[in-house]
């Protein structure tokens, strides 16, 4: 569970894996449907979770390089 700003996250691991697989079937797709061989596979679903977290955490004062980049991972 993590807290920030008066609203509580509930880690549920059948929702997490639900997030897990679509993150991996939308990998698996992007690596493919990407004719001019732009398309990644290498961002796992720990890359989106991380950056989801730190969207959390880490407010426009603290760093907005460090947001933004979370931001465009997510």
């Amino acid at each position: 569970m993590e807290k920030l700003k008066g609203k509580v996250f509930v880690v549920n691991q059948d929702y997490t894996n639900l997030k897990r697989k679509l993150s991996k079937i939308i990998s698996q797709i992007n690596s493919v449907a990407n004719t001019e061989g732009k398309g990644r596979d290498d961002l796992t679903f720990e890359i989106l979770n991380e950056a989801e977290g730190i969207l959390r955490r880490v407010t426009k004062e603290q760093s907005k390089a460090v947001r933004l980049l979370a931001d465009k991972i997510k």
